[in-house]
């Protein structure tokens, strides 16, 4: 026979218990549809000053787009960085959605990774900002040498380029919280070292080569190509004026 003075008072306990979550549970049904709306709210917001920008312009010229496209990803840079952003925010309030059923020991492990994404970003930005420059000063210093009639004009833009993405790298890992003085340190006394051998090396060894690639140059300046010369007992049509000769 079934107790109904039990089934009652169970059923009596497993309503009081429904009545005093039911603002809880409402709480948190707001919660989620306010996360769902200020997170498409930003990553539209935040697509659309991407695009403003040509973002994916940068990321194209950089080589990212065709390596996300490798990759198999062919959204633009703009919608994937608007993805990310909308998935930040709606996590965000997602953990404030838990946080009202109690269960930290969720919370806190998820609080620690969205807590560290803002750390990704930054670094994926230093990677895409230092990258675009990088590979800007690089064609610049390769423009003006070539612009000054330097031969090896090509290795010295690619050169500019190599230096600036390593010191890029450093920067970006740097970003993460890693400890990086060693490495940096390294970096730096290597770089130094190395310079000041190009430098030794210019000043004792290659006087010739200086006043060569100097005259090379002001001679550019005052000569056309195809002008008839005279130079003490040579003389003949100027053909080319190189950098050493």
């Amino acid at each position: 026979m079934i107790d109904t003075v039990y089934l009652q008072d169970s059923l009596s306990d497993l309503w009081d218990r429904v009545i005093a979550w039911l603002p809880t549970i409402l709480v948190v049904i707001i919660l989620l549809i306010l996360g769902w709306f200020f997170a498409r709210l930003i990553s539209a917001l935040t697509q659309r000053l991407l695009r403003r920008l040509r973002v994916d312009g940068i990321f194209e010229r950089v080589g990212l787009a065709e390596g996300f496209t490798r990759a198999g990803i062919t959204r633009p840079a703009s919608d994937l960085i608007g993805l990310v952003i909308f998935w930040l925010v709606f996590l965000s309030f997602i953990l404030l959605a838990l946080e009202q059923f109690g269960l930290m020991a969720v919370v806190q492990p998820l609080q620690g990774l969205i807590g560290y994404l803002p750390r990704l970003l930054a670094a994926a930005l230093v990677l895409i900002v230092g990258a675009f420059l990088a590979q800007f000063l690089g064609r610049v210093s390769q423009a003006t040498a070539a612009g000054m009639g330097i031969e090896f004009h090509q290795p010295l833009g690619q050169l500019v380029q190599v230096l600036l993405l390593v010191v890029t790298v450093i920067l970006a890992v740097d970003q993460l919280g890693f400890n990086l003085t060693l490495l940096t340190e390294t970096f730096t006394n290597l770089l130094t070292v190395v310079v000041a051998g190009l430098v030794l090396t210019f000043a004792l060894g290659a006087r010739g080569v200086a006043g060569n690639v100097l005259a090379g140059y002001y001679a550019r300046e005052q000569f056309s190509l195809g002008e008839y010369v005279v130079v003490d007992d040579q003389e003949g049509t100027l053909e080319a004026i190189g950098t050493l000769n």
